[in-house]
């Protein structure tokens, strides 16, 4: 095959931003960080084996940085890690590649971090929304987090207050648990389909 890697991640990166998955957004930052590893020179994917993983692995861990960024954290490594492995997951689906250069087992460096990140797959989504549910509040919570890239430690907490309107957009406005700040998180028509009838002030209620 003559697919190039970075038009490929490209190609992955918009098609999974016009689904409505989050992580279209992250695969666009994964380019990047490929991008950046090889200098701006695109290769076939059909180049790509483990060892070449292994080498941008070492990579993020131990030679990027940037004027902002002395080092890049190891679990942001492994995010990127796991979009790649995805991107490739997908061309191995399409037929573009005959095999994965992924390993079975992730690389020791990475396997230390306590808290692993794994992402559906579009079609893993679409099954789950087809799926009967005998708690369906719990299933449109998931799902939401899903549409929007949410935590579901910020999800359950949600608030209808925090459901505001600029500009003719929807947005909810969270404090991430995790950094104490308040962000803005566009919601779209996916995630808008999960919300429930507003009864009271907490936007998913259940006991849980």
């Amino acid at each position: 095959s003559k697919t190039m890697l970075l038009e490929y991640i490209d190609v992955v990166s918009k098609r999974k931003t016009e689904n409505g998955l989050r992580y279209g957004y992250q695969i666009s930052s994964l380019k990047y960080m490929v991008e950046t590893y090889l200098n701006g020179k695109d290769i076939p994917m059909r180049l790509v084996d483990i060892r070449w993983v292994e080498k941008f692995v070492n990579f993020m861990l131990n030679d990027y940085s940037t004027k902002r960024v002395d080092k890049l954290k190891k679990q942001t490594a492994k995010n990127y890690y796991v979009l790649l492995k995805i991107v490739f997951k997908m061309a191995l689906e399409e037929k573009i590649i005959t095999s994965t250069p992924f390993p079975a087992k992730k690389p020791n460096v990475l396997k230390d971090y306590r808290n692993d990140v794994e992402y559906l797959t579009i079609d893993e989504v679409k099954t789950l929304e087809a799926t009967p549910s005998k708690d369906d509040m719990a299933k449109n919570m998931f799902l939401f987090s899903c549409y929007c890239g949410l935590r579901y430690s910020d999800v359950i907490g949600l608030k209808w207050s925090n459901i505001v309107q600029e500009n003719g957009k929807t947005y909810a406005r969270i404090k991430i648990k995790k950094t104490g700040e308040w962000e803005k998180f566009k919601l779209n028509d996916k995630a808008m389909s999960y919300l429930p009838q507003m009864t009271n002030d907490v936007v998913f209620n259940q006991d849980f």
